[in-house]
């Protein structure tokens, strides 16, 4: 999903988040938001290194205020590759978040509508970003459409 008009971004370079973990995409982790492209922002995961920093758009849904994991019942995880003792993340969370500046709630867009139909056809080229590697990102020819998914 993609908004015709690119969104606003409020973010800032220090400002922390929670974000999906796109090498584990059942964690949800606090993140930094080490840049800003335009409507995009990049981010590097509290405990890794700069090497897993990642692009999101500024309307994903993988990105969220800090706390909204524990409100809906989840618990932040370490990133993949964190690099201390993993019974050391408890503290690391709070010595990482004492007087951080967190990103407000105007930050935080809502995603885009999804369109009535799937406009991609078979053959179509496009920019394709690695989901492991988001860094990664291709060119790539439309092989299949199924539904809303393109493959």
């Amino acid at each position: 999903k993609q908004a015709r008009i690119p969104p606003e971004n409020s973010f800032r370079p220090g400002m922390k988040l929670e974000a999906q973990d796109p090498r584990n995409l059942t964690s949800t982790c606090i993140a930094t938001c080490i840049s800003t492209a335009g409507p995009m922002i990049r981010l590097r995961l509290d405990g890794s290194d700069d090497r897993n920093d990642f692009w999101r758009m500024v309307d994903s849904s993988d990105l969220h205020p800090v706390g909204y994991c524990e409100r809906q019942g989840g618990l932040l995880q370490p990133p993949l590759g964190f690099r201390m003792n993993p019974s050391s993340w408890p503290s690391f969370l709070v010595k990482i978040l004492d007087g951080a500046t967190v990103a407000g709630p105007d930050c935080f867009k809502g995603e885009p509508y999804t369109p009535p139909t799937n406009a991609f056809k078979v053959g179509m080229k496009l920019e394709a970003v690695d989901r492991k590697n988001p860094h990664l990102i291709a060119p790539a020819t439309v092989g299949a459409v199924s539904g809303d998914e393109i493959h």
